[in-house]
């Protein structure tokens, strides 16, 4: 199929979508699979993008509560440690 009917083809199909139709409608219609339906919706391209990873570098933090409801929040895990080795 011309890429430019392709794109027509698309604009219909987001058209007949925001209608309601379902993509298994528009399929049995356009006498093509479901997954060209969904392919041509999207339109356009398949091209990859550039991403970058980083790592989230958020330090985790507890909370100490003892029996009595006394609360102790923000603390490091270690620093949590060492306050229930405290209290016994």
């Amino acid at each position: 199929m011309p890429p430019a009917l392709k794109v027509r083809a698309g604009a219909w199909i987001r058209d007949q979508r925001a209608e309601g139709r379902t993509v298994a409608e528009l399929a049995l219609e356009l006498g093509v699979a479901a997954g060209t339906i969904l392919r041509w919706s999207i339109g356009g391209t398949r091209a990859l993008v550039p991403v970058q990873v980083v790592s989230d570098r958020t330090v985790a933090t507890a909370a100490v509560v003892s029996p009595s409801g006394f609360r102790i929040e923000g603390l490091s895990l270690a620093d949590a440690v060492r306050v229930l080795r405290e209290l016994g």
